[in-house]
């Protein structure tokens, strides 16, 4: 990516000495300002909103995961951090495609990126490709808490019979005049107190939709290596995001599916309930966000993943008794791509970016919605 306006911020949890540089050249670090990051009332968690100074070295506590916002155009963010010593390459936060429909978030900053995960990390550094109107970095960590110990599964839902589903490889759903409909039993769901979300952060109620017709699925652009006792602390990160910087009712994500295949609750309101998500602009209404924690852009989605994706979209499908195969038209209530009162043919199962301007759910996802569409079929019909 071209640099012509080059601002680069360096964070660090230690005094520093090397200088801040802008535009391109050093400048002298006549000042080293303390940035503490803040613990939230009542967990763990603890965060700071810096504004991007012009020509300092800052100092500031661990973190584990950031963003940016700013007002006016997307200045084009990038960022690199330092973990166990070393220096990360350089990422691009993307900006958010996600969002609520019109009466929610309404105290949001003009733009936002992505949240995204970068493992614990001492220092960052920022460039953008414009010069930025009130950027602000979101510095993230969710910190340590009971939640965070590896959960005991939920017992099985009462309606749950336990049938297995047939899986194929086939691209395309084989759909048979003689197929049967059978009840698809509820997956295993962790539930929001499993993941220590604290309550008090929400502020509203959720809304309903009154029929399902889509599941969009997103990725969260996380980094790829987190462990399985560190997705309870991003979801409370995301959940924080969503809440405290973008004023968001609740986590935008209906649901959040981590890289070992387990299901995890997001936005309250009853995961048998048709809850309106923050998650797919434009298109909220009558579906369900589902994101895998991680970044597809940069690598495959495993068989386990696809699996725990099938089986909250096929029992949410059962749930709104929705034929999950084919396309259906859907009216935009307005997003980036499509304007309000737009009419769009769309896959039931679609990928954010058929919806919005974003790569969403990245590209080796993205690839695999046909084989994904397939499986929720075979979960549903034998």
């Amino acid at each position: 990516m071209s640099r012509a306006h080059l601002s680069v911020l360096t964070l660090a949890a230690s005094i520093l000495v090397a200088p801040l540089l802008v535009g391109g050249l050093p400048q002298a670090a006549a000042e080293r300002p303390q940035v503490e990051l803040k613990r939230e009332a009542g967990t763990p968690l603890s965060s700071a909103e810096v504004k991007l100074p012009t020509r300092r070295t800052v100092t500031t506590d661990r973190f584990t995961m950031v963003a940016a916002t700013w007002a006016g155009e997307d200045p084009g963010v990038e960022v690199r951090t330092r973990t166990e010593g070393r220096w990360t390459g350089w990422v691009e936060l993307e900006s958010l495609a996600d969002g609520p429909s019109s009466g929610e978030g309404n105290e949001a900053p003009d733009g936002a990126s992505d949240l995204i995960w970068v493992g614990d990390s001492d220092r960052l550094q920022v460039r953008t490709e414009r010069t930025a109107d009130d950027l602000e970095m979101v510095l993230i960590n969710p910190g340590v808490a009971a939640a965070d110990d590896d959960p005991v599964p939920p017992a099985p839902a009462p309606e749950s019979p336990g049938v297995e589903s047939p899986e194929t490889t086939d691209q395309t759903p084989t759909v048979t005049t003689s197929a049967t409909r059978r009840t698809v039993p509820r997956p295993t769901i962790y539930s929001r107190k499993q993941w220590g979300a604290d309550e008090s952060w929400k502020n509203g109620s959720p809304r309903y939709t009154d029929m399902m017709k889509q599941v969009h699925v997103h990725h969260t652009v996380n980094a790829n290596d987190y462990r399985s006792w560190q997705t309870a602390g991003i979801l409370r990160g995301i959940y924080r995001y969503h809440t405290k910087t973008l004023g968001w009712f609740d986590i935008g994500y209906n649901f959040l599916v981590d890289r070992f295949g387990r299901i995890w609750e997001g936005r309250s309101g009853g995961v048998g309930n048709l809850v309106q998500g923050a998650h797919t602009l434009g298109f909220n209404h009558n579906s369900v966000g589902v994101a895998v924690i991680g970044n597809y852009e940069t690598r495959t989605a495993s068989r386990t993943v696809l699996r725990a994706l099938a089986d909250i979209s096929a029992w949410k499908f059962d749930r709104g008794n929705r034929y999950p195969v084919g396309k259906i038209w859907m009216t935009s209530t307005g997003s980036d791509k499509f304007p309000k009162g737009k009419s769009v043919y769309l896959y039931k199962v679609d990928g954010h970016r058929n919806t919005n301007d974003t790569s969403c759910p990245g590209r080796y996802l993205y690839a695999e919605l046909p084989k994904l569409r397939n499986m929720i079929y075979h979960r549903m019909y034998s």
